[in-house]
């Protein structure tokens, strides 16, 4: 479907009626956007028009898709099938508020995995210590 008729549908939905689609997760994908949308702006306590927010989450899905097939270019061009923090950060290059918060949270992410692992070879380590205890005084 056109832009167009996306963000009128995104409209009639919001008011409520359910129309078909071909593209059901699509549309599913726009509503949900909208809706998150109509969120932020009541947090922030401001009036946002239907129109105007379906235009907002179109544009955002629109951002979301073009975002993808960058992800996926710098992916390739690394030679690796799978995205990484590294992709993220440079598709953020532009914006260096974004940048730098992608970066902190990368830090954050890996800074508790690094923690969960160390937490799961302790615990494997001190089962396997009373294991091996546990064994001796059987003995």
């Amino acid at each position: 479907p056109s832009r167009i008729a996306h963000q009128q549908a995104l409209a009639d939905m919001a008011d409520g009626e359910r129309l078909p689609s071909t593209d059901e997760t699509r549309l599913d994908l726009d509503v949900a956007m909208y809706y998150f949308v109509r969120r932020i702006a009541a947090e922030q306590n401001v009036e946002v028009e239907s129109e105007a927010c379906s235009t907002i989450a179109v544009l955002a899905s629109a951002r979301a898709e073009s975002l993808a097939g960058d992800l996926q270019a710098f992916a390739a061009h690394a030679k690796r099938t799978q995205l990484s923090v590294d992709d993220v950060k440079l598709a953020s290059r532009h914006s260096a508020t974004l940048c730098l918060a992608i970066s902190q949270e990368a830090e954050e992410m890996a800074a508790a995995a690094k923690e969960k692992r160390e937490n799961t070879r302790k615990r494997k380590k001190k089962s396997s210590d009373a294991a091996s205890t546990s064994k001796k005084q059987s003995s």
